[in-house]
């Protein structure tokens, strides 16, 4: 009996016929075995050029640098800066969400609104933009909260301005600066020593010290100096006289732009809080988010949801459920750790409470790769999430200890420090690894999670946000009961333990530890009758869980005792504390907080509650702010105008409403009240809802006589005869008596894609129009369903990017499959219309300029970007989920993303080198024999022949890829019309116009 085979000699016999058969038909077919060698040679090249081209490419830009040192070779260095600095600031990952996105100011997020702050007066509503870019104050200080995004609003500033996309900017040079590295040798080096020696060298500038001094003498540098809170202890005060030496000495005049951001809560206890005023610098606030800039946010982030199959409107309704709830969304880092937390964990909910935001997140983010890999493999994540966040507890409160005892800031640390930790903690037995698996755990904590980042340098690592870092030193803290509380009774007046101690507020447990710490910060306040302390304790107890009504309550009122007897400089402060306090669903706090707002008015001191206004849950800023809208006195009527400014919601639509009927009752239609008011209610009536949440309030005037009628028609003639004047149109006719209509662009201070549509809508309507185009307009609605045979030019430009491509693929498929002259010469019209497309695509490129200014003449120059969008939706739409991340729709937009890289890499003639290799292998090969084969073929006709045809397609495809898509045919909402149509025909092109029409004319 034969002894069975094993499984592995079976295997191996199996593998051997398989390769026998291959051999023997690659020996039948020679041509077949050239093809594959070729193919594969052509696939390794292509797959090692990106790297050797991002190294080649890298060594380039830092050679560039140095050259810009020499004299008239500047030009080419900044270039080379700019395109550094998008590649190191360009895109942002976003570990909550788990993807990566390019970081501006419309795709990352929403760009947030700037408030006055401090002494900056107030002034009408205005964007994010239009602060930055004002030529009256070009140094500013941007305060914010933990999380607000002044850092990222910086980042994205940089990546802007180096990409153009800030006009305003076009001639500065973006500097970012780590006020945090610098503090670790401002005792060493000045602000431009540092600058030139240790940052600009990081981009490829070299030597770059006349450069940047002759810059600067010109008023062509946007300095960005982020993270004045992160400077510590001691270091503070020299870093402050550093900036200020740098701005004396080469920015005598004040003609660059600086922007400085600070979390406001240490900006407010700097020992001169004056000192940057002093400067020249304004102070504004980063305002929470409102309601349309959640919406726009989260709208963002279909994909993700739809990837994740989970429901964006339950989401949003779990959101804007409560006003609590929603006033912890407001902060765009928690809102968009929500986010993370409900696509990524079991379940459907969101967080509830400040520290739910945060224990939440940072589990999710241990958990995230608990899966396995594939069918009998271990989880991504080898180590319990439990452990690991134990860890990271751990390390962030022991080094916060030494940072403190070493004057340092804490949120730098070394790998190896966060190693010996976690060795520590298994040594003791608290966490479920082995000793000698620590840097194992920190590498998963690190590449799995995302939670630790190294800096540029890789020399140390951080926290992906100093947020989670002093959450996790709070959550140790509160874990630690007694000790832990002894511990941070004894920072309390440490700024930077200032975010720990709010955390460990906020923080529910059994053993009261919040409720105990807001009693001793009280107590000690009114021991040392210190103001700071009262203030802190307002904030602790605003954050904390448990409701607490009486201690709240106690603490409103020695907040209001001390607002009112408190002078100039502490008054902002204690204001502050008593608002955040006042963010409270008990009615009876709501209540003491409205009768204190009032006795804090009636005091004369309006103007500095009507600037912190908007840090109040809108309802309640909306109740006390009616109190100021019914007053009998015009002045608090502009009060409660300039505060409604601070509110993002659409429940201030009916009090705004009131004040513009209370304006034209009196006749007082020119002043800047009327103004303010007309321009906020046009704002709300670009979020949906907003026109029908105008539309329900009270009609004015209750009867129109035909006049009037005659009047709105003329702006709004979208009303038939049978219909009653809506508060809508007369929104819009009063906008144009008032002159509105000059300054259309500047009206909204939103940036949303909503935005956008609304004032495409209001510059049709709001503009004024001679005789002629008045008939037209007020004949569009009846024109609008006249037959004009109208085309999208979208459809159009599909076609016309279309078909050149399908008769190439179909001619080089031909091509490839007929052997016989006679086949191919069938196909000779496909070689006609290929070469006429390589005619005109050689032409355009040898005259790209020409080619672009006809484009912009006839109007008819596009972006690259919106045919990109179009063949995106087109192939990719929300509508239809991926399903596994793969389909035929998703390989055919990756081949194209992939040509287009191809192409402007260069690298397309290789590729078409091989691709003709494949396709006719004889007319380039030589004998197997000879060494010298590919020598001989080079001197073969057909060779030559075959690399003409190689490059005639390569012109041609750069054509069809680069300049065909550079017309505007690609553009949604455009349309061509056989007929002669009404000239305002293309409003019905805006999206979403239905929105701003009656119910009968929606499509």
């Amino acid at each position: 009996m034969e002894p069975a085979n094993h499984p592995t000699q079976s295997l191996f016999d199996l593998l051997n016929a398989i390769t026998g058969l291959i051999s023997q038909y690659f020996t039948a077919h020679p041509g077949v075995y050239d093809n594959v060698v070729g193919g594969v040679v052509v696939l390794i090249l292509a797959a090692l050029f990106p790297l050797v081209q991002k190294r080649v490419a890298r060594n380039f830009r830092h050679f560039v640098g140095w050259l810009g040192s020499k004299r008239g070779f500047s030009k080419l260095a900044l270039g080379a800066y700019r395109r550094e600095l998008v590649n190191q600031y360009g895109t942002l990952v976003n570990i909550y969400l788990g993807k990566e996105e390019e970081l501006t100011l419309r795709q990352v997020f929403v760009p947030l609104t700037l408030r006055a702050s401090g002494t900056t007066e107030l002034s009408e509503n205005r964007s994010t933009g239009q602060i930055l870019t004002d030529d009256q104050q070009k140094r500013l200080v941007l305060l914010g909260a933990p999380g607000s995004g002044k850092s990222t609003l910086l980042k994205a500033l940089v990546a802007g301005v180096s990409r153009r996309e800030w006009p305003q900017f076009k001639d500065l040079q973006p500097v970012l600066v780590s006020l945090r590295e610098f503090g670790q040798a401002v005792d060493k080096k000045s602000l431009l020593d540092w600058l030139v020696e240790d940052e600009l060298p990081r981009f490829g500038l070299r030597n770059s010290k006349p450069l940047l001094e002759s810059l600067l003498a010109k008023g062509r540098v946007l300095l960005l100096l982020d993270g004045l809170d992160e400077v510590a202890g001691e270091r503070l005060e020299i870093v402050n006289r550093a900036i200020s030496l740098f701005l004396a000495k080469l920015d005598k005049t004040q003609v660059c732009r600086v922007l400085l951001t600070c979390r406001e809560q240490n900006y407010d206890d700097l020992p001169d809080r004056d000192h940057y005023i002093r400067e020249g610098f304004t102070e504004y606030r980063v305002a929470e988010l409102r309601e349309a800039e959640i919406r726009e946010i989260v709208r963002r982030r279909q994909s993700s949801f739809t990837d994740k199959r989970k429901s964006m409107a339950n989401y949003l309704e779990q959101v804007f459920r409560h006003g609590d709830i929603l006033q912890l969304h407001r902060n765009p880092l928690l809102l968009t750790l929500s986010m993370g937390v409900y696509l990524h964990r079991p379940g459907e909910e969101v967080p509830h409470n400040l520290a739910q935001f945060y224990e939440q997140s940072i589990d999710n983010l241990l958990r995230r790769h608990n899966f396995r890999e594939a069918v009998g493999s271990r989880s991504a994540n080898r180590f319990k999430a439990e452990c690991k966040f134990r860890l990271l507890r751990h390390f962030a409160l022991q080094n916060l200890i030494a940072a403190t005892e070493d004057n340092r800031d804490f949120e730098t640390f070394s790998f190896q420090a966060v190693t010996v930790a976690a060795r520590q903690l298994a040594e003791e037995g608290k966490v479920a690894f082995k000793p000698d698996q620590a840097h194992e755990v920190v590498k998963e904590i690190q590449l799995q999670a995302g939670l630790l980042n190294a800096t540029r340098d890789n020399e140390c690592f951080h926290f992906s946000h100093r947020s989670l870092n002093e959450y996790c030193a709070a959550a140790a803290l509160n874990r630690q009961n007694e000790a832990g509380f002894k511990l941070i009774s004894r920072q309390l007046g440490n700024p930077a333990w200032r975010q720990v101690i709010f955390f460990y507020a906020a923080i529910d447990d059994d053993n009261d530890n919040a409720v105990r710490l807001v009693e001793t910060i009280q107590q000690r306040a009114i021991e040392e009758s210190d103001s700071h302390l009262l203030a802190l304790a307002g904030h602790c107890a605003a954050v904390m869980v448990q409701p607490r009504t009486l201690l709240r309550l106690e603490l409103l009122g020695a907040l209001t005792k001390a607002l009112l007897a408190a002078d100039l400089e502490i008054r902002p402060v204690l204001l502050k504390s008593l608002l955040a306090l006042g963010n409270d669903r008990d009615e009876g706090i709501r209540r003491q907080l409205d009768y204190t707002m009032r006795q804090f008015v009636q005091s004369g001191k309006a103007d500095e509650l009507i600037r912190e206004v908007g840090r109040l849950e809108p309802s309640v800023a909306i109740q006390f702010l009616g109190y100021l809208a019914n007053s009998d006195s015009w002045t608090r009527k502009s009060a409660a105008a300039l505060g409604l400014a601070q509110i993002g919601s659409q429940n201030k639509i009916p009090l705004l409403w009131k004040l513009l009927l209370d304006c034209r009752a009196v006749g007082q239609i020119e002043g800047r009240l009327y103004r303010e008011v007309i321009s906020q209610l046009l704002d709300l009536m670009a979020e949906p809802g907003g026109v029908e949440r105008l539309n329900a309030c009270k009609p004015s005037p209750p009867k129109v006589d035909n006049s009037i009628r005659e009047e709105v028609i003329k702006v709004y003639p979208f009303l038939t005869k049978d219909n009653p004047i809506t508060n809508f149109a007369l929104l819009l006719t009063w906008s144009v008596e008032y002159g509105l209509a000059a300054n259309i662009p500047n009206q909204t201070s939103c940036d949303t894609e909503d935005f956008d549509a609304w004032q495409s809508f209001l510059g049709m309507v709001l503009i004024r129009k001679n005789t002629k185009e008045l008939k037209q307009w007020k004949r569009l609605p009846s024109d609008k369903n006249k037959w004009t045979g109208k085309v999208k030019t979208v459809v159009f430009g599909r076609l016309l990017f279309g078909t050149p491509l399908l008769l190439g693929f179909l001619l080089i498929a031909m091509t490839a499959l007929m052997s016989t002259s006679s086949a191919t010469n069938q196909f000779s019209a496909f070689l006609v219309v290929w070469s006429l497309i390589f005619v005109v695509g050689l032409f355009l490129s040898m005259f790209w300029l020409g080619w672009k200014y006809v484009l912009i003449r006839r109007k008819l120059f596009g972006t690259l970007d919106a045919f990109q969008e179009d063949f995106k939706r087109w192939l990719l739409p929300s509508d239809k989920p991926l399903v596994n991340g793969s389909t035929p729709r998703l390989m055919l937009y990756s081949i194209y993303r992939g040509l287009l890289r191809v192409f402007a890499l260069g690298w397309a003639a290789i590729l078409l080198l091989g691709l003709a290799a494949f396709m006719n292998p004889s007319s380039i090969r030589g004998s197997h024999d000879d060494f010298n084969g590919l020598a001989i073929a080079l001197h073969n006709s057909t060779v030559i022949t075959d690399i003409v045809h190689i490059i005639y397609i390569w012109i041609a495809l750069v054509f069809i890829v680069f300049f065909l898509p550079c017309l505007n045919w690609f553009d949604r909402g455009k349309a061509w019309y056989l007929l002669k149509p009404n000239r305002y025909i293309h409003l019905y092109q805006i999206p979403g116009v239905e929105r701003w029409l009656p119910l009968e004319e929606k499509e």
